[in-house]
């Protein structure tokens, strides 16, 4: 099941990220790009936003890349939707950052002229689970920390 996890990471490149603020949840329609094995994921953002604020009192992140879009109504029942709980990273120096920024918009070009400004970061978020939901059923569990898998 893990591989076509990562399938899914490298095919899509759009999400929804959830964060927190006290209590509350704050949601944000976000571009990606992540790394091969999937764990990974990168996103640009102007450091002045509540999702940035969220992030940096509270880390923990959760990410929901979905199929819906692919599959017609008659077809839903094999619509998938993957639920990512992660870790956001700051990154490490100003080198860091550049050498991300440039790998995020070779990926996406229509992005640079964002990416060029001097507020744009990256935000970095490490996978700890995923949870695949295929149609209303059928779910997968990975926990990566102690890596099991368990389908129901």
């Amino acid at each position: 099941m893990l591989e076509t996890i990562r399938t899914l990471v490298r095919e899509k490149d759009t999400c929804v990220m959830a964060t927190c603020e006290g209590d509350l949840p704050h949601t944000s329609l976000m571009t990606y790009t992540a790394e091969e094995d999937g764990l990974t994921f990168y996103f640009l953002s102007r450091m002045n936003t509540r999702k940035v604020r969220n992030l940096r009192a509270n880390p923990e992140v959760s990410l929901l890349i979905d199929t819906r879009e692919e599959h017609l109504p008659e077809l839903r029942h094999k619509a998938m939707a993957l639920t990512v709980a992660g870790t956001y990273l700051p990154p490490r120096n100003r080198d860091d950052l550049l050498r991300l920024k440039q790998a995020f918009t070779a990926r996406h070009p229509h992005l640079e002229k964002f990416a060029s400004h001097g507020d744009t970061t990256i935000l970095t978020v490490k996978a700890r689970s995923f949870l695949l939901l295929v149609g209303v059923e059928e779910q997968h569990f990975i926990d990566l920390e102690n890596f099991s898998e368990k389908s129901a």
